[in-house]
């Protein structure tokens, strides 16, 4: 079967399972697929410590985005979108309350299985398939707080996923993301020339900005609660993504590249020209659903 034949989820479904154990846990970082957040006296590091420093970083986005909830033991947590379980089993560990994985890719989820068999975790951690752009197959009210780390832009209806994590919450739940966006107010023709290439080659419909998730939030019945940020102490990120794609190219100059390391180039490069020239934001936003 062709790209051109593949529906879009079928699309993200391939590029994970390519993916996700020669570059994403065997470069990136063994825990969590997305960005952390560097101090500024890390983001002036060399490369080399830069990289070391990442770990770090990775561990401290997570916290920023778990810290204003104040998740209890009696909570029931999703992670919607949960990769290969880092964050869902952090917060089994740290806070001791039941956690439920959700993801479309099924090599992930079998990666996050074992990882929590071995944490000695699988008694309060579950991993379940699920297209959380379609439905999350759980329950009405029947949980607490809803985690989606860099997720949710690939998803293809965020207005449904919004609307299906109203449906699951119970009055007063939280849903905290970090997620990829584009800044408002961006000229067509800009967006076109330095946000749609990112679309492009991350398997993206679109990008919602900070205005348009604020309405679709409201929509749902959210009450917005904080908006932050994070663009500027993530955007160390890009340094490591651009030698990686420098690397790639020079390789380029003596082999031809599996298709998956030409992605990668365009993936990088698209993404650091939006990122530096100040098209795309990394925003955390936390919302409660109404009593």
């Amino acid at each position: 079967m062709t790209d051109d034949m593949l529906t879009h989820e079928e699309k993200i479904i391939e590029y994970y399972e390519q993916t996700t154990d020669a570059y994403y846990v065997g470069m990136w970082d063994d825990e969590h697929i997305n960005f952390g957040l560097f101090t500024p006296e890390e983001s002036h590091l060399p490369i080399r410590e830069l990289r070391k420093a990442r770990a770090r970083a990775l561990r401290r986005g997570i916290e920023a985005i778990l810290r204003p909830v104040r998740i209890s033991r009696e909570h029931t947590v999703v992670d919607a979108g949960c990769g290969v379980g880092g964050t869902a089993l952090h917060v089994a560990k740290h806070f001791g309350c039941r956690v439920i994985g959700l993801n479309i890719s099924e090599h992930q989820i079998k990666i996050a299985r074992s990882r929590a068999e071995d944490a000695g975790l699988s008694d309060r951690v579950q991993f379940t398939f699920a297209d959380c752009s379609v439905a999350l197959p759980l329950p009405g009210e029947s949980v607490d707080v809803i985690v989606t780390i860099e997720s949710s832009c690939h998803y293809a209806d965020r207005r449904n996923f919004l609307s299906e994590c109203a449906r699951i919450l119970k009055p007063g739940g939280i849903l905290t993301t970090k997620d990829w966006m584009a800044a408002d107010g961006i000229p067509e023709t800009d967006y076109a020339a330095s946000i749609q290439p990112v679309c492009d080659a991350w398997f993206f419909k679109s990008l919602e900005t900070r205005s348009s998730y604020t309405g679709k939030l409201r929509d749902a019945g959210f009450e917005i609660l904080d908006f932050v940020d994070f663009s500027e102490s993530a955007l160390p990120n890009t340094r490591i993504m651009e030698v990686f794609r420098r690397q790639l190219m020079f390789k380029a100059m003596f082999v031809s590249l599996p298709k998956i390391e030409n992605l990668w180039i365009q993936q990088c490069g698209s993404l650091c020209s939006a990122w530096i020239g100040g098209y795309f934001r990394l925003q955390h936003f936390l919302a409660r659903k109404a009593h």
